[in-house]
């Protein structure tokens, strides 16, 4: 029953706790009370953060910190859901480790932080993956299996097909990305227009990009393929699919673009 619970610890956003029992907190704002200490979760799932006696936390949807204002005095932290959560004074040597773990895959408020502190932001071992994605739930998901699954890769994210193409026109050889995932739904005409420009750039045809789609018939996916996509992806319906969709594709994709990419550079 508690495996089950916890079985994909991304979905889940925070645990509080008194005594002897438990609240899973998940991202769709679900609730599971349990007969289970909050350190019973903690040894299960290294990467949460304990923050307070009463809040373990994932660190991924932390979205603001309230640093406080002196030495040995409590702060808070704010969820992507707007949850305010407090973080004892005991606890901010925790706090910043789990940060730091999460490296790349930083959210843009919390970068600023971990400068502050000294904390890297993200790691440059040369492969970068570029994702148009505006949904932060789906952000925060793809940021956590990424991290888990090779987390020598920078993950960066754009709000849209023009920021995306802004900023691959200014890239080279050295600084382009390993693999670009765009987000079709709403804006599938819009991808498909960067993805024929990604494929007639000569310094960019040579990256995979994958495209998710809404389910359609089976006859369009041709012409995505026809467009220059390397792979095609249906986009999941709920949290827990997107989950098991992507981790799957990522293992592949992932290993697959690190790996040509070592070989390139040992030819060069």
């Amino acid at each position: 029953m508690i495996s089950a619970l916890i079985q994909y610890p991304a979905l889940i956003t925070h645990f509080t706790g008194y005594s002897n029992y438990s609240r899973i907190h998940y991202q769709g704002g679900k609730i599971e009370v349990v007969s289970k200490t909050l350190f019973f979760f903690q040894e299960r799932i290294p990467y949460f953060v304990r923050i307070h006696k009463m809040a373990l936390i994932n660190p991924y949807y932390i979205e603001a910190i309230r640093v406080p204002s002196r030495v040995r005095m409590p702060g808070s932290v704010s969820l992507w859901d707007g949850t305010l959560l407090p973080v004892s004074r005991r606890r901010w040597g925790e706090l910043t480790r789990g940060l730091a773990e999460m490296d790349s895959t930083l959210t843009s408020s919390l970068q600023k932080y971990s400068q502050r502190v000294g904390l890297t932001t993200r790691r440059s071992l040369g492969f970068d993956l570029f994702v148009v994605m505006t949904e932060e739930p789906a952000r925060i998901l793809l940021r956590q299996l990424v991290n888990q699954i090779d987390s020598r890769w920078g993950l960066y994210f754009f709000p849209s097909a023009l920021a995306l193409q802004q900023t691959l026109s200014t890239t080279n050889e050295q600084t382009r990305p390993t693999l670009i995932i765009l987000e079709g739904g709403a804006h599938l005409e819009t991808m498909l227009t960067l993805l024929a420009w990604i494929k007639h750039q000569s310094h960019l045809r040579l990256i995979p990009v994958l495209l998710t789609v809404p389910l359609q018939e089976d006859d369009l996916f041709r012409d995505y393929y026809a467009f220059g996509a390397n792979a095609i992806v249906l986009q999941p319906r709920n949290e827990l699919q997107f989950i098991k969709v992507f981790e799957k594709v990522l293992q592949y994709w992932l290993y697959m673009t690190s790996v040509t990419a070592k070989s390139a550079v040992a030819m060069e």
